[in-house]
Order: C-alpha cells, then structure tokens, then sequence
C-alpha cells in the first residue's frame, strides 16, 4: 500500500456542504494517531489540525475565507510547532481591480 493511503487513512475530516449548490462551505481534520515519514527517521507528526472557511460570492464562486493550521512533530533531527492562520477578505471580480489599478 502506498505511504500517502496509509497516512489518509489516519485523518479524521469533517466537511459541512452548503444544500442548495453542493460545494464544501468548511472542511476540518486532525490526526487521529502519529503519522511517519520513512519509518519515523525523515519526518514524525504528533499532531496536525487543520479548518478551512469558505465563502459564497454573488456568482455561486467559492473563495476560501478562512485557514487555520497546527502541526507539531520533529522533521530530521529538529522539533517544530507551528501554528498559521490565514484570512482572505475583500474578494473583488479581475475585472473590477483591474479597472481599479489602472486608474490610479
């Protein structure tokens, strides 16, 4: 069995679908046990939590709103935590920050 399968297998995801247009609107997942890369020797990650937002714009797009990560492990022979949010916000059309850059 390929490493990526066996490593998917260990994640718990939950993903909420908005009804009316069937696009994932929040996905979330955590490991449910330590996960190994080259038998523990490359990479070894006790823990990785993940959510993404997305949001719904006025033509049915999805755009992501939202990323909020944690990982701790140990990479080589360094320990690593790390913790990233992300927020998107003021989506606008190509067309319109086009036009907008232009005129100034």
């Amino acid at each position: 069995m390929p490493v990526v399968q066996r490593q998917s297998l260990r994640k718990k995801p939950e993903l909420w679908i908005d009804a009316q247009h069937y696009e994932v609107v929040k996905a979330e997942g955590s490991l449910l046990e330590p996960a190994r890369v080259g038998w523990g020797l490359i990479a070894n990650f006790s823990k990785l939590d993940f959510s993404v937002e997305m949001v719904r714009l006025d033509d049915s797009t999805y755009l992501p709103l939202r990323l909020d990560a944690l990982l701790q492990g140990r990479v080589v022979f360094s320990s690593m935590h790390q913790r990233q949010t992300i927020h998107w916000k003021d989506f606008q059309k190509a067309e319109a920050a086009a036009q907008k850059g232009a005129t100034h």
